[in-house]
C-alpha cells in the first residue's frame, strides 16, 4: 500500500465516485458511513450512474448527488468537461474513486482535489493513494475491499453494511400500484427475479417454473415476476407455462418503485443480481442463486450483506466463467434444483 499517512485532518467536503452497475454502487455506499463517523459534519457527494441514482438518494447520510455516466462507454473524452465543471472549485479535500476508471482519475486530478484515493490501475499515477487491486481474488466481500481503500487515509474500518429506507408514503404507493393490478394484499408477496445482468448468473427459466409451481401448490401466496423491460419476456414465458396467476412487473417499475415493492415482500427469490443487494439492505428475507466458479465472481465476494439471506452456490471446477457461452453448458446453475429452494423456505419457515 503506497502513501500510509496519518488520518487526514481538516476534512470538510467528500467526493465518493462509483458509476457502475447498482449492485456495486450499493456496495459502495459503505464507505458513506465510515467517513461520517471519522467526519461526521463532513459533506458528502456521491458520484453515480444515472441507473443507480435513485437507489443512491435512498441512502442516508449522502448530502448530494451527480450523475457521471461511464456505464457502458468507453469514449468518455466528450463527457470530460461536463463532469470538470461539477467538480472544479467547490472545495473537496477528498476523493474516493471505488471504480477504476482512468477518466475519473483525470478529472479528479484536473479539479485539483488534494488527496485522491483509489485503486492501482487505468491511470493510477493521477492518484495521490493507491492499493493494489486484488479484488478478482475474492477472498474477502466487495464491502470490505472499498472500506480498505480507507486505510490509506488512516481509517480502518469493516463491518459496515448497506442500509436503504423507504418511507411508508413509498409504501403506500406501491401497495396501491398492486392493488390496480388485483394483487390481493392480505397474502403474502414472494418476489421472484429470474434475470440478471449476464447470462452466467442465470438459473434457467425451467427451473423457476417448477419452483413457482411447487410454492403455489403449498402456499396461498401472491408471486410477483420482476425485471427490467429486456427481461420481460423472459417473464411472460414464465407466466405462460403456469396454469396458477402470477404477475409479470417486468419492465412496469422504476428503481424507486421497485425499492419499495421489496421492502414489502415478504420473500425475495432471486440471481445474483442488483435487487438481491436492495432487498438485503433493506433487511428482507433473500434467497439468492448464484452460478460461477471463477474467484472473484462467487458470493464470497457479491453475496446478500444480511443475515436473512440463504445463499444457494454449487461452483465446479471451471475456469471460463466469463464467457456468455459456457462450455459447460452451465452446469453449475443447473445442479441447484428447484426442491432444494422450495425445502429451503419450509425448513427455515420464510413464509410462516
Amino acid at each position: 500500500m503506497d502513501n500510509k499517512p496519518e488520518k487526514l485532518k481538516n476534512v470538510k467536503k467528500v467526493l465518493v465516485l462509483r458509476t457502475d452497475h447498482i449492485g456495486e454502487v450499493l456496495l459502495s455506499t459503505v464507505v458513506v458511513d465510515a467517513i461520517k463517523k471519522h467526519y461526521p459534519q463532513a459533506h458528502i457527494t456521491f458520484a453515480t450512474s444515472s441507473l443507480a441514482k435513485s437507489i443512491v438518494e435512498a441512502k442516508k447520510g449522502i448530502d448530494e448527488i451527480i450523475v457521471f455516466d461511464t456505464l457502458g462507454n468507453r469514449n468518455l473524452w466528450p463527457s470530460l468537461f461536463g463532469w470538470y465543471t461539477q467538480i472544479a472549485f467547490k472545495g473537496y479535500d477528498l476523493a474516493i474513486l471505488l471504480n477504476s476508471n482512468k477518466f475519473l482519475h483525470l478529472v479528479v486530478f484536473l479539479a485539483g482535489i488534494k488527496t485522491r484515493i483509489g485503486f492501482n490501475r487505468k491511470w493510477p499515477f493521477l492518484l495521490t493513494h493507491k492499493i493494489s487491486d486484488v479484488r478478482a481474488e475474492g477472498s474477502k466481500h466487495e464491502a470490505d475491499y472499498n472500506l480498505e481503500l480507507l486505510e490509506t487515509i488512516g481509517i480502518k474500518e469493516s463491518g459496515f453494511k448497506p442500509e436503504l429506507k423507504v418511507s411508508d408514503l413509498e409504501k403506500n404507493n406501491i401497495r396501491g400500484l398492486l392493488s390496480e393490478r388485483s394483487v390481493d394484499l392480505k397474502k403474502k408477496i414472494i418476489v421472484v427475479q429470474p434475470g440478471s445482468s449476464f447470462v452466467q448468473k442465470r438459473w434457467p427459466k425451467e427451473h423457476f417454473v417448477e419452483l413457482i409451481k411447487i410454492l403455489l401448490d403449498h402456499y396461498d401466496v401472491n408471486v410477483v415476476l420482476s425485471g427490467s423491460s429486456e427481461e420481460f419476456e423472459l417473464c411472460d414465458d414464465i407466466t405462460k407455462q403456469l396454469d396458477k396467476k402470477v404477475y409479470n412487473f417486468a419492465g412496469k417499475l422504476n428503481l424507486k418503485q421497485l425499492k419499495s415493492l421489496l421492502s414489502i415482500a415478504d420473500l425475495l427469490i432471486a440471481n445474483d443480481s442488483g435487487p438481491m443487494h436492495i432487498s438485503a439492505a433493506l433487511g428482507r428475507q433473500i434467497i439468492a442463486i448464484f452460478g460461477r466458479g471463477t474467484k472473484g465472481t462467487g458470493p464470497n465476494r457479491w453475496g446478500p450483506l444480511s443475515d436473512k439471506s440463504i445463499v444457494f452456490h454449487k461452483p465446479f471446477e471451471c475456469s471460463d466463467c466469463y464467457n456468455e457461452k459456457c462450455p459447460y453448458d452451465f452446469k453449475c446453475l443447473k445442479a441447484i434444483l428447484p426442491q432444494e429452494i422450495f425445502e429451503a423456505v419450509v425448513i427455515n419457515k420464510l413464509l410462516n
